[in-house]
């Protein structure tokens, strides 16, 4: 990647993301270049996209999907009320 593409992007971000997730972002960086594996991510085709956008088309089309409460749930208790918290506040 270019260095030139790469200021834009960083600038990009910058003006997008809010403060804790350009932090998250740094962390998450530093994180996996001091964990460096040997594999590279695999990369998902357009045609993987696809598919599962698909697919989750599908199944809201015939009411198999979970509401936010749900998906918080799964996540985990202590997340759940972490969510419940910030939308009392």
């Amino acid at each position: 990647m270019s260095k030139e593409l790469l200021i834009n992007l960083r600038d990009y971000l910058l003006g997008t993301l809010s403060p804790e997730d350009i932090i998250w972002l740094g962390n998450s960086l530093i994180y996996n270049k001091n964990n460096d594996t040997k594999e590279p991510l695999k990369r998902d085709t357009l045609e993987e996209y696809c598919n599962l956008l698909e697919e989750g088309r599908l199944q809201a089309e015939t009411g198999k999907y979970c509401t936010t409460e749900e998906l918080f749930k799964m996540c985990g208790e202590e997340y759940y009320e972490e969510e419940l918290e910030t939308e009392a506040v």
